[in-house]
């Protein structure tokens, strides 16, 4: 049996790979997916952060580890990441994020928490009210 994965980059078209799901473990299947995406497209193995599914119930993700569980018995046990596909049968997508991508949510993230406003409740309104008083006293 045959199982077949959709990789989404954040530069190219999807990848496909397909493996033999008798006896591949997940360590395998990311030197596999390692192997095509240095193939394909401009990314080494270290400028890769995570590779990770979606479930698409949810806002919940899942990096998919490496060691020596087999894509079989991963699979089945983490459906809802892996959900029966119209792409077809026993076809998955896996997403890649790169260290160029993370890099620039990085600094969209920082940008935001920048600008953001002190959102700090007043409990004590004595210091405006007395600031208030100083600038009102001299016109009367």
């Amino acid at each position: 049996m045959e199982f077949k994965f959709e990789l989404h980059t954040t530069l190219s078209e999807q990848l496909y790979i397909s493996v033999d799901i008798s006896n591949i473990t997940l360590e395998q299947l990311h030197n596999k997916i390692f192997e095509t995406i240095e193939k394909n497209t401009i990314f080494n193995k270290e400028d890769i952060l995570d590779i990770f599914v979606n479930d698409t119930l949810s806002s919940y993700t899942m990096s998919i580890p490496c060691d020596r569980c087999l894509v079989k018995d991963f699979i089945p046990m983490n459906r809802n990441f892996f959900p029966h596909s119209s792409i077809g049968k026993n076809t998955y997508k896996i997403y890649i994020i790169d260290r160029l991508y993370g890099e620039r949510l990085k600094n969209v993230y920082d940008s935001q928490k920048a600008n953001t406003k002190n959102r700090q409740i007043k409990t004590n309104h004595f210091e405006g009210i007395k600031e208030f008083t100083r600038k009102m006293i001299p016109l009367w």
